[in-house]
């Protein structure tokens, strides 16, 4: 059987980072950025239905939600 394989795209996270040691360059100054990140989500066991759910499902992003509701990975 093939590979099952879910992604998830989380965007909107802005972070602000300084690099002091950069002199050259405007890294030195307090800056950010808004960063968009794809994660690849793939079942590691695979023993008992090809290592998907009880739904069939890689991964229930519903479960990202806030505790304690979710894992609280979301936030």
């Amino acid at each position: 059987m093939g590979k099952f394989q879910s992604t998830k795209i989380f965007d909107n996270y802005s972070i602000a980072i300084r690099q002091w040691r950069a002199q050259h360059s405007h890294c030195q100054l307090l800056h950010g950025y808004a960063l968009e990140f794809k994660v690849w989500f793939e079942p590691v066991d695979k023993s008992e239905n090809d290592g998907l759910d009880d739904m069939n499902w890689v991964v229930d992003f519903g479960g990202f939600k806030d505790q304690p509701v979710g894992n609280g990975l979301k936030a």
